[in-house]
């Protein structure tokens, strides 16, 4: 009667009154291992894990078959982040219930925490085999395997991580991580055509995929396809806002199509957003060189070299604006400065002219 009444109190939410019924069961009853059990359980709801624990504790010794008891403690553990005692009492709970999905479920998460990929691999496909409409696992299996195929991909071992970002999306076709990772590895392998369908499919799963968007402008863009470049850094940009790198990107791309003050709009705002990025200042310097502005190409060139002081390239093309000012020594200056800092066009020109740096 007062496990009954306990249960009645559980449904109404009232867990103070459940907690007294079933502890006068379990009173009456010293064994009652359910009683213990659906204590467990209104402590739990009352957060008060300390007296939860002690409750499924006594409900398994009274019943070492319940399965349940051994999950809630898992859970209570996983929570307190206490992963060796978590991962003991889900494999209890398997170990009882080799068809408890939720168990498998809970001990990948587990496991994941712990950087076990390839353990928690095993445990979501195994909550799959269980439960074929458990989505959840099907997406944290997905997970599992972009990161394995991260592992690979940071390693340089490109056919493995292409064989691992394939099972992330075999395992969730809507993981839109999968497919711009495969795209990453493709553009490493200079399979231009494969990554762009990569990207193209990420953004199909995810339109807001602000990064995809940027890689494929940067895809088109040294395919030479430069309005299609330009398209994909727009979208990339109004995306988020807040990149400056394709705001320089987007720059380059326009001074390529000869429209300098375009691109020198792109630098600025690249420059206003992170005002330490050296090859946004060089990049304008470009520009205004080219409109025939050699002071103001100087000038950004400078800036770029304070920022990163052993800047061959900017040193370079310094040294081409002075010439183009007639400043022949101070050209030959940025270009002795140039060929130190490792430029080969620089040691190139000055051993012709026999010139020493």
């Amino acid at each position: 009667v007062y496990y009954n009444m306990g249960i009645s109190y559980d449904n109404n939410n009232n867990f103070n009154e459940a907690i007294k019924n079933y502890q006068k069961a379990i009173k009456l009853n010293p064994n009652y291992s359910e009683a213990y059990y659906n204590l467990g359980l209104a402590f739990t709801s009352n957060k008060n894990y300390k007296e939860a624990i002690k409750s499924y504790k006594k409900a398994i010794k009274f019943n070492p078959s319940n399965a349940f008891a051994y999950y809630k403690l898992g859970t209570i553990y996983t929570n307190k982040k206490e992963n060796i005692e978590a991962i003991k009492y889900y494999k209890h709970a398997v170990l009882v219930n080799p068809n408890y999905a939720k168990a498998y479920y809970n001990l990948g998460i587990v496991y994941t925490r712990n950087g076990k990929n390839r353990d928690a691999i095993n445990c979501y496909k195994k909550a799959i085999e269980l439960d074929q409409n458990d989505s959840e696992s099907y997406y944290n299996l997905s997970v599992e395997y972009d990161k394995l195929g991260y592992s690979h991909y940071s390693k340089g071992e490109f056919s493995d991580a292409i064989k691992y970002y394939k099972k992330a999306i075999e395992f969730s076709p809507t993981n839109s991580s999968g497919y711009y990772n495969l795209g990453l590895v493709f553009s490493m392998l200079g399979k231009n055509k494969e990554a762009i369908n990569q990207y193209k499919q990420a953004i199909n799963v995810n339109p807001n995929y602000s990064k995809a968007y940027s890689n494929l402008g940067s895809i088109y863009y040294s395919k030479y396809n430069y309005d299609e470049a330009i398209k994909y850094y727009k979208k990339a940009i109004k995306l988020d806002p807040k990149k400056a790198d394709d705001y320089c990107n987007l720059g380059i791309t326009y001074a390529d199509k000869q429209n300098f003050d375009k691109a020198i709009e792109c630098y600025k705002k690249a420059i206003e957003i992170n005002p330490t990025l050296a090859i946004a200042y060089y990049s304008m310097g470009n520009a205004y060189r080219d409109k025939g502005n050699q002071s103001k190409a100087i000038e950004c060139y400078k800036k770029a070299i304070d920022i990163d002081p052993n800047y061959a390239d900017a040193y370079l093309n310094m040294g081409v604006a002075y010439t183009n000012k007639g400043n022949y020594n101070k050209a030959i200056e940025c270009l002795k400065q140039s060929a130190r800092f490792g430029s080969i066009n620089a040691q190139k020109y000055l051993k012709e002219n026999n010139i020493s740096w």
